[in-house]
């Protein structure tokens, strides 16, 4: 409450933000829909917070009055990166995993008295929660999820002492753990995710920006990359 009375009172009078435009009508695959003259509806960013204050700027100028220029940062958990994508976050989630099953490797996995059901549990709870964290909001491409799911199945061969010279598919040691791809697992959580903005309040701002763009710019020529609202 604090924050949003603070910015909202140094926002009163400016002009400075990200404008965007959308419109909430359930058509969120029809782009041409923004081009319309009608039922467009519009609105500008300037703060994004959570448990801490970000600011935002529409150009380089009005960002460095506002904030540091850095590479990267770590913000809730997650690295964000001046290139606008998660290939850091992805390989900071894989280290980070790989840490925690390493630490489990006395007292969890080499353990004779813990059955397999039980260490499966515990790499649900540990292992994938620290892998997937916030992974809701990735935009994420193929070699992303080829990543996360061959670090996946490489430690699930660990739990079950298998070997590459046994010659057992994938599909295989995913049905003996009866554990999800991490395929499966992304597109879940992103559907998951995309049904509880869509029953938002139009008034909400991510609702917003899953329906909108920006209001100005245009897209660069040639095949685009994908995005979440598209795959």
């Amino acid at each position: 409450m604090m924050f949003s009375a603070m910015l909202a009172d140094a926002f009163r009078d400016g002009q400075d933000g990200i404008k965007i435009k959308y419109r909430t009508d359930n058509k969120l695959f029809n782009i041409r829909r923004m081009q319309a003259a009608t039922k467009v509806r519009e609105n500008r960013i300037s703060d994004l917070f959570a448990d801490d204050c970000a600011l935002n700027a529409i150009n380089e100028h009005n960002m460095q009055l506002t904030l540091q220029a850095v590479q990267k940062f770590t913000y809730l958990g997650s690295t964000l990166t001046n290139a606008v994508n998660i290939d850091v976050e992805v390989n900071n989630r894989i280290a980070k995993a790989c840490a925690a099953f390493g630490r489990l490797h006395k007292n969890v996995w080499d353990r004779r008295g813990i059955r397999l059901t039980t260490k499966l549990k515990v790499y649900r709870a540990v292992i994938l929660s620290t892998l997937l964290y916030a992974y809701e909001t990735w935009t994420i491409y193929s070699r992303h999820a080829k990543h996360l799911n061959r670090f996946h199945l490489r430690y699930l061969r660990k739990l079950l002492q298998i070997k590459w010279q046994d010659k057992i598919p994938d599909t295989k040691v995913l049905q003996q753990t009866s554990l999800p791809s991490i395929h499966t697992l992304l597109r879940k959580a992103q559907v998951r995710w995309a049904g509880h903005v869509f029953r938002m309040s139009d008034n909400s701002l991510p609702k917003q920006l899953l329906y909108g763009e920006l209001y100005s710019g245009k897209r660069a020529a040639g095949g685009q990359k994908k995005r979440f609202k598209i795959v």
